[in-house]
């Protein structure tokens, strides 16, 4: 079929063969899909900032694939994550305060190479990149490439 202007599905779609779009197309729910996906041009997701509460930040993985984190002055920030699902990347950008004192520390479900959790770059506004990847709904495994200062 072909669709020249807005099209809204009021229940599953089922394609067999090609689907090309020509402008934009929005989804609003779940995409599953059987096969390989090609796309000439970017992909982009929303960038989630996270809040503090009371020393802990969460890090809802229903929320997205990107993810900033500034940290509190002089404060352990304690990471979470949740709704973690097999299959999932995700990056998060932690940044430090205006005086360079907040650290960082992970919940038991992150793992890191040789079990040491990246120490946060301890400047003032340094940036530190964190990239986790999942195989199951249990463990978060990471990297960090550190001072982006």
């Amino acid at each position: 079929p072909k669709f020249t202007k807005t099209t809204i599905f009021q229940r599953d779609v089922q394609v067999s063969g090609s689907l090309n779009v020509t402008g934009s197309a929005s989804i609003i729910g779940n995409l599953d899909l059987t096969g390989s996906l090609d796309i000439g041009g970017q992909v982009t997701g929303v960038v989630t900032s996270l809040a503090i509460a009371s020393t802990t930040a969460s890090m809802d993985f229903n929320d997205g694939n990107f993810f900033n984190l500034t940290l509190a002055n002089g404060v352990d920030t304690h990471l979470d994550a949740t709704n973690v699902a097999a299959g999932q990347t995700i990056s998060l950008v932690v940044t430090n305060n205006a005086t360079g004192a907040g650290t960082l520390s992970f919940s038991p479900d992150f793992k890191f190479s040789e079990a040491t959790a990246p120490t946060v770059t301890a400047a003032v506004n340094a940036v530190d990149i964190l990239t986790f990847v999942t195989t199951d709904a249990t463990s978060v495994y990471g990297t960090g490439l550190l001072n982006f200062s």
